[in-house]
């Protein structure tokens, strides 16, 4: 009688946060979720990654290539006796922090020497403001 009643989901609970980023080869460890039900006790939790089934019919902890860049979207979910189901996601980012140093630090080196050449070419014009315009500017800095 309690299964056709039942029309509530099971709740999942993330241990940790729902977005997670970690260094590319660093050792993950999912931290894992909870399952509770107002109705059924003892539901496992099963887990998808990318909306794929783990291994073992999604019984077995999710795992992470720590060596391949990109977004993970970890889905726990739980089924109770009466067919509801509950989920809870997880995104997990691997990124290399290397790989973005590298590619601003060049851009950022050649913008100040077009800067400084920029400003090279034309300092008699800018550099040499009237009077007023300086007291102005002083002023509203001031106040």
């Amino acid at each position: 009688d309690q299964e056709t009643t039942d029309t509530e989901a099971p709740t999942i609970t993330l241990s940790g946060p729902a977005n997670i980023q970690i260094e590319r080869g660093v050792t993950w460890i999912d931290p894992g979720a909870t399952v509770t039900d107002n109705v059924n006790d003892n539901l496992g939790i099963y887990y998808q990654v990318n909306g794929e089934d783990t291994p073992n019919e999604g019984r077995t902890a999710p795992q992470i290539d720590t060596t391949q860049l990109g977004a993970y979207l970890i889905t726990y979910y739980s089924t109770d006796q009466a067919g509801n189901r509950g989920e809870a996601n997880r995104e997990v980012t691997v990124y290399d922090p290397n790989e973005t140093t590298q590619t601003e630090e060049p851009l950022v080196e050649e913008e100040s020497a077009e800067s400084a050449e920029t400003a090279t070419e034309q300092p008699s014009e800018e550099t040499t403001p009237p009077a007023e315009e300086t007291a102005t500017t002083t002023e509203t800095t001031t106040e």
